[in-house]
C-alpha cells in the first residue's frame, strides 16, 4: 500500500485506543464526554485522536444504523433552535444567542436554526425533516408562538424526536423545559426604588392584552403591584398601566436617534397614549418601561413634549440591553438587568444535560435580575412629594 493509500484510509477508534493504551470503549465515551473518564484521560484521548487526524464523520452514518437496529437512541450533537425571524435585529435576543453557541461550541454540539417570519407557521416538510432524520437531539424556543403548542404535538408524534427534550425560554408549556428571569422580581426592585424616591403615582407600559389570554398580571405589573402593596399605597389608584403596541417596544432602528433621542417624523407626543395619560392622571412622576427599547423611545417622546428626564419624570428600563449615551459616552438609563449571556449559557448546558438523560426540573428556572441606577431616575419633584 503507497503512502497516498494509507492517508486515504479512515483513523478509528481501535487506532486511537492501541495509542493511548485504554480499550476502545473509552475512547468512544472521552470523545463523546460522557461516561466517568478523567479529564486527563479526556484530554490525551483528544489530543491523539488530533494527532492522528480521526474524523468522526466517517464512522457516524454506520454508528448510527447499528443503533437503530438495536432499538438505541442516538445522539447527533446537534440542538435545534427556534425563533421567529426578526428577534436577531434585537440586542436581547442576539445576547442570548451569544451565550448559547460559546458553550456548545466548548461542548462540539452544533446549533440548527430554524427562524421563520413573524406569525409565520414552519411548513412541516421543512421544520420535520431534521426531526425525522434523528438530527437534533433536542430543542430550545425563544418566546412562544401562536402555533407552538401544535408544532409540539407534530414533533411527539414523530419516532425520531417524540420523547427529547424542548425548552422553552421566557413561556411555559406543559411537557417542557421552562427556562425564565424573575421579571416580577425585577420590577418589584424598580418600583421599590422610586418610592424610595418619593414618587407615588407611576405609569407603566405593558403589552396589548390578548383576549382569552391568562388573566392574571404580566410578571412585571405583578411586581410593581406588591411594592406599592408594601408601601401601604393601592396599586389601582398609584400604578396607571398604557398599552404600547409591539412596534413601540421593538429595538429595531434604535440607532438612529439613541444619542440624540429625537422621534421619528411621523411621531407627535401630544397623540401618543404616553401623554393621554399623563393629561388624565397629571400627578404621573416616573414611569416604569417594558424595556430598553421602549424606555429609550418614552425618552424621546417625553423630550419632544416638553418634559425633562429626570427632572420632571423619572424613567426606568428594563433588561439592560439598549443605552442612552450621555455627551461622555456613558449610559444614562437606570434599567433592570438581565444576566442575557449567562441565560444563553445556562440554556445550552442544561440542555446538553438532558439530552444526555439529566431529570428536567419539575418547575420553571428562573435567573435573578439586579436593578442598575443610573441618571434617569431622581428624586420625587418637590411639588409633588407626599
Amino acid at each position: 500500500m503507497t503512502a497516498a493509500e494509507q492517508k486515504q484510509v479512515p483513523v478509528t477508534l481501535q487506532d486511537i485506543a492501541a495509542q493511548c493504551g485504554v480499550d476502545r470503549s473509552t475512547v468512544s465515551l472521552a470523545l463523546r464526554r460522557q461516561g466517568r473518564i478523567s479529564p486527563a484521560t479526556v484530554e490525551r484521548i483528544t489530543r491523539a485522536a488530533e494527532e492522528l487526524g480521526y474524523d468522526p464523520a466517517h464512522h457516524e452514518t454506520a454508528r448510527r444504523m447499528v443503533m437503530q437496529r438495536l432499538g438505541k437512541e442516538t445522539l447527533s450533537q446537534v440542538i435545534g433552535l427556534l425563533y421567529p425571524a426578526d428577534y436577531l435585529e434585537t440586542n436581547f435576543y442576539t445576547t442570548i444567542l451569544r451565550g448559547m453557541t460559546g458553550v456548545l461550541n466548548a461542548e462540539q454540539y452544533g446549533l440548527l436554526i430554524f427562524a421563520p417570519e413573524t406569525g409565520e407557521h414552519p411548513s412541516p416538510p421543512i421544520m420535520l425533516s431534521a426531526f425525522r432524520r434523528g438530527d437534533v437531539d433536542g430543542m430550545i424556543v425563544l418566546g412562544k408562538p401562536a402555533w407552538f403548542t401544535h408544532f409540539v404535538l407534530e414533533m411527539r408524534q414523530n419516532p425520531r424526536f417524540h420523547n427529547r427534550p424542548v425548552m422553552l425560554l421566557f413561556a411555559e408549556e406543559p411537557g417542557c423545559v421552562t427556562l425564565t428571569a424573575d421579571s416580577e422580581g425585577g420590577a418589584y426592585d424598580a418600583t421599590m426604588h422610586l418610592l424610595q424616591l418619593g414618587h407615588r403615582h407611576l405609569m407603566k407600559l405593558i403589552y396589548p392584552q390578548i383576549p382569552g389570554q391568562n388573566p392574571e398580571p404580566a410578571p412585571q405589573v405583578g411586581g410593581s403591584q406588591r411594592a406599592l402593596r408594601e408601601y401601604g399605597l393601592d396599586p389601582a389608584a398609584h400604578l396607571h398601566l398604557v398599552e404600547v403596541d409591539f412596534a413601540w417596544v421593538s429595538a429595531t432602528g434604535l440607532a438612529q436617534f439613541q444619542h440624540q433621542l429625537h422621534l421619528p417624523q411621523h411621531a407627535h407626543a401630544p397623540e401618543h397614549l404616553v401623554f393621554t395619560c399623563l393629561r388624565q392622571h397629571p400627578q404621573t412622576t416616573a414611569i416604569l418601561a417594558i424595556n430598553d427599547a421602549s424606555a429609550i423611545r418614552t425618552w424621546a417622546l417625553l423630550q419632544q413634549g416638553g418634559l425633562r428626564v429626570p427632572d420632571d419624570i423619572s424613567l426606568v428600563g428594563f433588561d439592560d440591553t439598549d443605552p442612552v449615551l450621555d455627551e461622555h459616552g456613558q449610559n444614562m438609563l437606570t434599567t433592570v438587568r438581565l444576566p442575557l449571556r449567562e441565560f444563553g449559557e445556562t440554556a445550552a448546558k442544561q440542555m446538553i444535560d438532558f439530552v444526555n438523560g439529566a431529570p428536567a426540573p419539575a418547575q420553571p428556572v428562573r435567573m435573578d435580575t439586579q436593578l442598575i441606577v443610573r441618571k434617569s431616575t431622581a428624586a420625587c419633584p418637590s411639588h409633588y412629594a407626599p
